[in-house]
Formats: structure tokens, C-alpha cells, sequence
């Protein structure tokens, strides 16, 4: 069973009533109970007898005394303290029941639990430390203190010490005061004159006096000391009066230190650009949005985009070294219509690191134009390395770019990044014409393009959501949760050696290709679904389909995606992964439809294992020596392969099937099974009478001998990292 409930402890009260206490866990044994109670100074209470129910049910149960706790049981705790010892003893090559072990998962779920609770009344660093050192050895008796660093120190001052009465200079005139007449009382037992006795009592007097002084003055200074706090704020929340003075942070201090009003206004000021236009009337307004852009402080703001309609008949002016925000109030609600031919709506040109650059909640159009250029361009000076990584990264979010018209209006690109570090592009959208192949949502340029994230983005029709100039340095591209309907690609990169390219839960219906990379050292795809289609009015004609086309590439990993070809006789000669000169794994993907699996080209350890595929003409091509095909699975799990004739080494890989037949003519001794990978299982079905299974080192048959069957014998095999062993025959 399940562990949903992660407490570990119950807590009541006692009234001399109640005998019944609830428990809402999993509990294993009633022995793992353990019940306490104690009063209201703390000291521990007897209880009486108890019993458990609902031990071993995963809702909890309840405990129930046999007399009722006494009212004056003002805690009454319930703790669970399952016994640690693991009890399943594992043998090879048996299955093991799902209840023994959720039981085994239930024990450790329950003891970790247990430790957290335990952890949870312990003394703890902070989580912002990383590390604290033991505390010292030699602390009897001393106070316990810590050092500059806050690592624990044993102080020179003693439990005693503090525990004295007096301190300071009323405690050390008391001293001198007591210490002046037992002289003077020792003076006068011992013989000596009276008047040195009545000096050393004089002296005693006048110390008693200082004493007595000592005191008032440390009275006084602590009246004056409360009085004085009488007119200061509570520390814990303080009320300044007057006009205090801070120092101004700069504008990129990101850390706890006090905001003054001039830091606030260089950090953050809005403006509202409606505020700027003189005339709505006019059919133009780029005037007005750049005079509320210019309105901006030096250090930069937020400009408000208008609800509506925004016109604008040339590019706003680049924005330079400014932390600027433009922000509208939605995609539906906030509309650039841009009709210049060849400009750009937005642009960002920043000759220094460390600005800002945002666009967001806003839509922008194409008006009667087919623009060659980007809708939003941002632009950074090149990544230099201790400079920028504490700085902010561009941020383009909610926008929607598209043409005013389907078939004749848009943008050629949607964001174009150049020296984009820890760019973010989240929940936009790039709609291209209908028959365009050539426009992309983001196009990377520049080698500062560092820790790029594309997430939930949508593009229909156009070249790729994500496309490089040749020759860009891109340091980590995370594209996430995409849904593109695309004339080509989700993406196509040609990169000088960039690492770290990432796509995960992609959706993407294309019609040349899926992924396309060049140059890329480390390419990770997992959990993408591609579609090859052209079964849609308007649609381009394809030509060969290639869902992952890699071309020098190093270090990739393609797992867990699926393809798809919706009619495999269409055109060209359709490849599920074309490879050149590459390496990398390719593991557990399943795809149906191609013409060709894998085409493996001046390759050098290539790994494909674990694929499934359906309706492939053939799986692998121009396989090279050094590349390893193994444990791909072909056509309907039920299906039964057979045996090549008189085959003394059959091959179990290639194929998805786990029932296998002889079809033996002749006398034939099988000594292994070729193609294998750790882990397989298969049924083997002797289907002539001419079948002898030898028993080797490679090859571990039940008994230890040769087996001889007949005509419908039927033998289990499993494979682990050395042999194939035989599981179980039917006679």
C-alpha cells in the first residue's frame, strides 16, 4: 500500500473522560507505538494500560486505554517509532510478491519520516550555512558561546560567574567594603592599637559608602537608560519620524540592504505611454511611445503599453543601457500594428552588460507588410566571463507576433537574441504565412547566447521555433513544452560546438524535419512527439522527412520520443535519425511510418538500443564497426519470429518479439543466441523434432545437460550480463 500522510505524531490532552486517541498513519506492529504524557511542569505522568487497533491499515486507528489519562495530563503524545530492520530475504531469478515489496518501500517511507520528525526537534543551522563545526570537548562547567564566524566556541567565563549576585562596580565596592572591616575587626582581635583599628574602620566605612554610591549610580544609569528607550522605536518594528538619510545602492544591488527613494526611482518607475499621445487621432504613434520611453530616468522603468491599438509607422528608437520594461495588458488587449517594410517594431542595443531588456502582455501585427526582419531584437555586447552572471537576462513573455492578414503579412522572426545571456522567451506565440519556410520564433546569434529558455511556445507554420545563425556560441538552450505546426523544424541549429541543447515535452507537426544540428557537443531529447504530415489544404508538398538530422555532433542523447508518419507512401525517403559523423545514444524511442530507422554515417560510438518501431522499411543503414545496434524491438509484442533453418546461433535482437520457433529440417544443436542485451526474456517454441539446446557456458540449461525435446517442447530463457540461463520448460 501507499504512505500518503507524513505525520509521525499525535498530540492530545487529557480530561479523565476520554479513553479513545486517533492516529491517521500507516502503523506496522501495535509495538511500534509508543505513548507518553506529562503534566503541566513537565514532569512525565503514569498512564495506564492501552490497546491498538488498526495496526497495518494505512488510514491510521486509534489507541485505547483502559482507564481514562487524568486531567492533569496536559500532553498526551502519540509517537510512531517503527522498528528499523529489514526482514525479505532476495533470492536469484524469482518474482517477488508487489505486496512484499510495497511492504519493504512502506518501512523505509515510515523510518525516514520518523528521522525527519526526530530532525525537526533537534538544534539546527540555518539553511543558508552550508556547514557548523562540533561543539568543543572541553565545555563542563563553561559557557557555550560563538565566535565571529559563528562557529561555537567555549567562552573563559564559568557557570559560576554568571550566577553571582552583584556584578560590576557595585559588586566590587561591596568586596572592598567587606574586605576593609574584616581587617579592622582582625586588626583589633590581634593586639593591634586602637587607632589603627579605628582607620582600618574608617576605611571600611568610606568603602561601604562607595559601595552605596556605586549602586545609586548604577540605578540611575539604568533609569536614564529605560527612559531614553522610552522614545525609541520597537526594534522589531520600527517607526522612523522625521526625514532619515541611507546611502543610495546602485542599481543593480539585489541583496537585503535598506531601498532608498532613489534607489526605487532608478530601479523601478512607470510610465504610462497614453500619457504621451497628444493626438489618438493621428495614424502614427511612434513619436509618442519614444517621448515616454525618453521620459524614463537614466537608470531606466516600465512603460505601460495603452489598452487597444498602438500604430506605428517606423521603429521606436533602440533602447540603450537602460533596465526597460515595455508591458502591455494583454495579447488581446494591447496591439502594435507596425506597417514599415524593412525597420523593427522593438529594439534593444546594449553596448554595455548588465541591462535589462522585457517585452511583455502584448501582441505585435504586421500591417500590409511582408517584413524580412525580427519583430523584437535585442542586443547584447559579447559574454565576458566574471562580468555578466550575476547580471539580468532578456525576458520576452505573453506576446504574440503575427500578420495582420494570413497569407501576404508578417515577421521573418519573431525575438532575434544576439549575446542573449540567460535569455527567457515564456508563453509566446509566432504565427508566419501559410506557405513561408522561412520565419522563426527565435533566432540565436552572437557567442554570449548562454542559458537560453524557450518555454511553452507555439508556431505555426514557418522555418523552426528556434533557428541559429551559422557559426553562433550558444552555452545551454532549454526548450520546453513547445507546440509547433511548422513547414520544417522545431529547430535547426548550426552552432560552433555549443553544449548543453535541451528539449524536453515537445509537440511538433512538421513537414521536412524535426530537430536539425550542426556543431552541437551535447544535444538532449526526451519526451518530444513529432509528426510528419501533408494532409492539410495549403500545405507544402514534402520531400524527405528526417525527424533528428545531427551533423557532427557530439555526446547526444535522444530517449523516450515518438514519431510518426501519417502516410508512409507520401514522398521521399523518410529517416527517423539521420547521423553523420557523430556520437551519442539514441534509446527507447518509438517511431512507425519511416522508410529508414537509423542512417549512420561516418559514425564512431553510436549506441541504439531499446528502440520499438513499426512499418520501417529497414532499421539501420550504414552501420559502421564501431557503432552498436542491440535490443530493438520491431512489430506487435504477440508476434511470433521463427528461426532461420538449421541456425546452430539464432539472433533474438532486431525484433520486438517475445515468442520465437524452430523451423529445423535437418539435425541442428543450438549453442547460443546471437544479438542479445542484459535483461531479455523470451519464450522459445521447438517446432520440429530435429532441435538439440546444448548446455554451455553461454548457454545454462536446467540440469546441467543437453536437452533433447520433441515437437512442441516450449523452454523460458532469460539474459543476464554473462549467459543465457533457461527459467522453465513444459516437460
Amino acid at each position: 500500500m501507499s504512505v500518503d500522510v507524513q505525520t509521525t505524531e499525535w498530540n492530545y490532552v487529557g480530561n479523565g473522560v476520554s479513553t479513545t486517541f486517533g492516529f491517521d498513519n500507516l502503523v506496522l506492529a501495535s509495538g511500534d507505538l509508543v505513548v507518553s504524557g506529562w503534566d503541566a511542569d513537565g514532569d512525565p505522568v503514569a498512564l495506564g494500560g492501552y490497546s491498538v487497533t488498526g495496526v497495518g491499515v494505512k488510514t491510521g486507528g486509534t489507541v485505547v486505554f483502559e482507564t481514562p489519562p487524568p486531567a492533569t495530563v496536559t500532553l498526551l503524545k502519540i509517537r510512531r517509532a517503527t522498528t528499523a530492520l529489514q526482514q525479505t530475504q532476495l533470492s536469484d531469478y524469482t518474482r517477488r510478491p508487489a505486496a512484499t515489496e510495497e511492504a519493504d518501500l512502506d518501512r523505509a517511507i515510515m523510518l525516514a519520516q520518523e528521522a525527519r520528525t526526530a530532525i525537526g526537534r533537534a538544534l539546527r543551522a540555518p539553511d543558508r550555512e552550508t556547514s557548523i563545526d562540533t561543539i568543543p570537548f572541553d565545555r563542563a562547567g563553561r559557557v557555550l558561546g560563538f565566535d565571529g564566524s559563528g562557529q561555537p566556541i567555549v567562552s573563559t567565563l564559568t557557570l559560576a560567574q554568571l550566577e553571582e549576585p552583584q556584578t560590576g562596580a557595585a559588586a566590587s565596592a561591596a568586596a572592598a567594603a567587606a574586605s576593609a572591616l574584616l581587617a579592622a575587626e582582625a586588626a583589633v582581635a590581634a593586639g593591634g592599637s586602637e587607632v589603627d583599628a579605628e582607620a582600618a574602620e574608617v576605611a571600611a566605612v568610606a568603602a561601604a559608602g562607595a559601595a552605596g554610591a556605586a549602586r545609586v549610580a548604577a540605578e540611575q544609569a539604568q533609569a536614564a537608560a529605560e527612559a531614553a528607550m522610552d522614545g525609541k522605536a520597537d526594534i522589531n518594528s520600527p517607526t522612523f519620524t522625521g526625514d532619515p538619510k541611507a546611502p543610495t545602492p546602485s542599481k543593480t544591488d539585489a541583496d537585503t540592504s535598506l531601498a532608498t527613494t532613489g534607489f526605487v526611482k532608478v530601479r523601478e518607475t512607470w510610465v504610462n505611454a497614453y500619457d504621451y499621445v497628444t493626438d489618438p487621432l493621428q495614424a502614427d504613434w511612434t513619436s509618442f511611445i519614444n517621448a515616454a520611453i525618453a521620459a524614463l530616468p537614466s537608470g531606466g522603468g516600465c512603460v505601460r503599453m495603452p489598452v487597444g491599438n498602438v500604430p506605428l509607422a517606423a521603429g521606436l528608437a533602440a533602447i540603450q543601457n537602460k533596465h526597460v520594461r515595455l508591458e502591455g495588458f494583454g495579447t488581446e488587449i494591447t496591439t502594435i500594428l507596425f506597417s514599415h517594410a524593412t525597420q523593427e517594431p522593438i529594439t534593444f542595443n546594449h553596448t554595455t552588460g548588465g541591462w535589462a531588456s522585457e517585452v511583455h502582455n502584448l501582441a505585435i501585427v504586421a500591417q500590409g507588410v511582408d517584413n524580412p526582419n525580427a519583430a523584437i531584437r535585442m542586443t547584447y555586447p559579447a559574454f565576458v566571463p566574471g562580468n555578466h552572471e550575476d547580471q539580468p537576462g532578456p525576458r520576452v513573455k505573453n506576446v504574440s507576433i503575427r500578420g495582420a492578414t494570413w497569407a501576404s503579412d508578417q515577421f521573418r522572426a519573431g525575438i532575434a537574441l544576439t549575446h542573449g545571456f540567460r535569455a527567457l522567451v515564456d508563453n509566446c506565440v509566432l504565427l508566419g504565412e501559410a506557405l513561408t519556410t522561412d520565419a522563426a520564433l527565435v533566432i540565436l546569434a552572437g557567442d554570449g547566447c548562454k542559458e537560453v529558455t524557450i518555454r511553452r511556445c507555439r508556431q505555426i507554420y514557418g522555418s523552426a521555433l528556434v533557428a541559429t545563425v551559422p557559426g553562433a556560441v550558444i552555452e545551454g538552450l532549454l526548450v520546453d513544452d513547445a507546440d509547433v505546426v511548422a513547414t520544417n523544424l522545431l529547430a535547426s541549429l548550426d552552432v560552433a560546438n555549443g553544449p548543453d541543447f535541451k528539449f524536453i515535452n515537445c509537440h511538433a507537426q512538421c513537414f521536412i524535419g524535426g530537430i536539425w544540428a550542426e556543431g552541437v557537443s551535447q544535444l538532449f531529447a526526451r519526451g518530444n512527439t513529432f509528426y510528419k504530415r501533408d494532409d492539410a489544404p495549403g500545405e507544402p508538398s514534402p520531400g524527405q522527412y528526417k525527424c533528428f538530422q545531427l551533423l557532427s555532433c557530439g555526446d547526444f542523447d535522444v530517449c523516450n520520443n515518438f514519431a510518426y508518419v501519417i502516410d508512409p507512401t507520401d514522398h521521399g525517403s523518410d529517416v527517423f535519425m539521420d547521423a553523420n559523423n557523430s556520437t551519442g545514444h539514441a534509446s527507447r524511442n518509438r517511431f512507425t511510418g519511416f522508410d529508414f530507422g537509423f542512417n549512420l554515417v561516418n559514425n564512431s560510438a553510436v549506441v541504439i538500443e531499446g528502440n520499438r518501431y513499426s512499418g520501417v522499411g529497414t532499421f539501420a543503414v550504414n552501420v559502421p564497426a564501431t557503432a552498436t545496434v542491440r535490443g530493438n524491438f520491431n512489430g506487435a509484442r504477440d508476434a511470433v519470429a521463427a528461426f532461420g533453418a538449421n541456425d546452430a546461433t539464432p539472433s533474438v535482437g532486431g525484433s520486438y518479439a517475445k515468442y520465437f520457433r524452430t523451423a529445423n529440417t535437418g539435425a541442428t544443436t543450438i549453442t547460443a543466441f546471437d544479438d542479445a542485451f542484459e535483461g531479455q526474456e523470451f519464450t522459445l517454441l521447438v517446432n520440429d523434432a530435429n532441435t538439440t539446446i546444448q548446455h554451455n557456458a553461454g548457454l545454462i540449461m536446467k540440469g546441467g545437460t543437453n536437452a533433447t525435446p520433441g515437437n512442441g517442447a516450449m523452454f523460458r530463457f532469460l539474459r543476464d550480463s554473462t549467459a543465457w540461463r533457461e527459467v522453465s520448460r513444459n516437460y
